[in-house]
């Protein structure tokens, strides 16, 4: 990771775990997959935990939310009360450690929408169909990448999904177009289901310019514990809008109460603080140079601009033998004159000035 720690580490509960993350990556946060801390919950809460039952449903909806942590206390303690589990011994133990796998108490922490590990587990499974425990390096090697073409179809269908489907906007409204041009496919449907969250909201003038509060017209009709009224901080340049609940820093999502204060505001965009690159189209492009690239000074414009090319070539030398013998000859002859040049003295007087550089991997 160039020697950065990551932002957030998802593990079950093990201990010497624990303490190596500490030890090791001090600056990471670490918490507990979600999904393993309940793994017990069906053994240990019987016919209120089946797929079927109303405490289930409820039960996740207030893990599963975005929560304030105050809205989570009241929340959990109505839901006990109401289905008179206030001792159960499960429950008990599971709340005395909530800090360590309760979204809403880590909800300032980027996590990607991610809070369990369950798709390291999916993969897993995913590749018993196809690899046997007892099989030969060999063989594994080979049944995973009958898996791994197997897989292209889908990965190629979003893409072309996101690249060559044409967008039908829901509301007239210039920020959601923007968000078309911007986000995957998939990324922009989460966004408009944000537009029809917001829809219930009326935005109230705090300071000008500065502070709101989005408040929900139908409060009669929320949760108990549900907070009713949001509190949306601007930034002077209108670029960092930072709500109460958190989402964006914990997801990267826009939440439906800032976004209301955007619309209120009448903002065209969204600002581009709050565009994460990997929920984009283009996820290396420079958010600075957005559409006019600056490759003679920018490296991130570089880079956006080689992985396009990159992700072309690949895609045309994958289609025949032919065209991949066309590519790779010509990737060969890039890295013999890069090498060579490298190895020039004086070359490139800039190099010393730089970190050493790793040595080009054969093609």
């Amino acid at each position: 990771m160039d020697g950065q720690h990551p932002q957030t580490i998802l593990t079950d509960r093990c201990g010497a775990m624990e303490d190596a993350i500490s030890e090791i990556l001090p600056s990471t946060t670490h918490r507990w997959c979600k999904w393993q801390v309940l793994g017990q919950a069906k053994e240990f809460l019987g016919s209120h935990y089946t797929k079927t039952s109303m405490f289930r449903a409820e039960f996740h909806r207030i893990l599963n939310d975005m929560l304030t942590t105050d809205e989570f206390e009241r929340a959990w303690e109505i839901l006990l009360q109401k289905y008179g589990l206030e001792n159960n011994p499960f429950l008990m133990q599971i709340y005395k450690v909530r800090h360590k796998w309760v979204k809403a108490y880590f909800s300032d922490t980027f996590c990607a929408k991610q809070t369990s590990t369950p798709k390291s587990e999916s993969a897993k499974h995913m590749l018993k169909d196809y690899v046997r425990r007892d099989c030969s390096m060999d063989l594994f090697v080979k049944q995973y990448e009958k898996l791994r073409l197997d897989r292209n179809p889908e990965e190629d269908f979003e893409e072309k999904r996101t690249s060559i489907d044409e967008v039908i906007l829901r509301t007239n409204l210039p920020i959601e177009k923007h968000a078309s041009e911007v986000y995957t496919r998939a990324v922009y449907e989460l966004f408009v289901q944000t537009i029809y969250e917001s829809e219930p909201y009326v935005v109230e003038v705090v300071i000008p310019t500065l502070r709101y509060v989005a408040r929900h017209a139908n409060s009669e009709t929320r949760e108990k514990w549900s907070r009713v009224e949001y509190e949306v901080n601007v930034r002077e340049d209108a670029e960092v809008f930072m709500c109460v609940c958190k989402q964006f820093e914990h997801t990267g999502m826009v939440c439906c109460h800032a976004l209301k204060v955007m619309i209120h505001l009448g903002l065209n965009e969204i600002p581009r603080s709050h565009i994460v690159p990997r929920w984009t189209v283009e996820p290396l492009s420079c958010w600075m140079h957005r559409g006019h690239p600056r490759t003679d000074t920018c490296g991130r414009c570089r880079q956006s601009e080689m992985y396009k090319m990159g992700s072309e070539l690949s895609r045309l030398a994958c289609e025949d033998d032919r065209s991949y013998e066309i590519v790779m000859k010509g990737l060969t002859e890039l890295r013999r004159e890069l090498s060579a040049m490298e190895a020039a003295p004086g070359a490139n007087p800039s190099a010393s000035r730089r970190k050493p550089k790793r040595r080009l991997p054969d093609v």
